[in-house]
This record gives C-alpha cells, sequence and structure tokens, in this order.
C-alpha cells in the first residue's frame, strides 16, 4: 500500500517527477502476484489504485539505485541489512514507522492474517507515515 499512497500523494503535489517510488520484498513466493485483494479494496475506497502492482523481491541493485530504502517489519529490515554491499549505504535503509515515532525501530502491524477490517487501520497508519515523507519530500525538492 506504501508505494501506491506515496506515488498519489506525490502525484497530488505535482511532485511525482522529482522521486522514484517502488515496492520489494525480501520473500520469493509472491513474486509476479498482485497485492492482497483486500488491500486493493481498502485503497480504491480512498480513491488509490493499488491494481498495478506486482510483488518483486528487493536486489542488491535496489540499494544501489535508491537513495532510501523503507522498511515495513523487522525482519525485512534485517534481511535488507545484509544485503547491502557497501556498510557506508546503511544510512540509506530506514525503518517506516520511525517516520512516525522516531527511533523506536517498529513494524508497520501486518493485516494479512486478520479480516478486511484490518486493513483500514493499517492503511490509516500507512498514510500518515507516507504523507510525512511526502511533505519532506516537497520541503527538500519541491
Amino acid at each position: 500500500m506504501a508505494d501506491a499512497i506515496t506515488l498519489h500523494l506525490l502525484k497530488q503535489r505535482k511532485l511525482d517527477h522529482l522521486v522514484k517510488v517502488d515496492s520489494a520484498g525480501t520473500n520469493g513466493y509472491h513474486i509476479g502476484e498482485t497485492a492482497d485483494k483486500r488491500a486493493i479494496r481498502t485503497t480504491m475506497k480512498h480513491g488509490i489504485d493499488l491494481q498495478y502492482h506486482r510483488a518483486r523481491r528487493i536486489s542488491s541493485s535496489d540499494l544501489e539505485d535508491y537513495d532510501v530504502i523503507y522498511t515495513m517489519a523487522d525482519d525485512v529490515h534485517y534481511q535488507v541489512q545484509k544485503l547491502l554491499k557497501r556498510q557506508q549505504d546503511i544510512h540509506k535503509l530506514k525503518w517506516f514507522m520511525d517516520v512516525l515515532v522516531p527511533g523506536k525501530k517498529q513494524s508497520v502491524p501486518d493485516p494479512w492474517y486478520g479480516d478486511e477490517a484490518g486493513f483500514q487501520p493499517v492503511y490509516e497508519l500507512i498514510y500518515s507515515g507516507c504523507e510525512r515523507i511526502v511533505n519532506q519530500i516537497e520541503k527538500d525538492f519541491g
């Protein structure tokens, strides 16, 4: 959801030409699949289209190509950290939740195992974080 929300906010503010936004995971078992249908329905309720999304696995080249990599979960954060070829790139790796609660190194709650209603509060949390990220992009580059 975070990539779609971020792109939506960037487009609203006409900032989408300034940054490249993408999404990738550390596990390979969903490669090529669409986002969870419950996530798609949740974002669509807010006018954000997530149907384009296809899962892909993060690569070491992503760590070279992107200035910032936000991780949504602690296990993912540590797995991505292991992909770093150069230790000086550690500054690129950030906990997404630190945008909302700095220094806590928290995971975003995972609604996967619950019902569709569980996706709405997670959407709201991610939206708040994405909004702060876009605010910073606008401040720095807009």
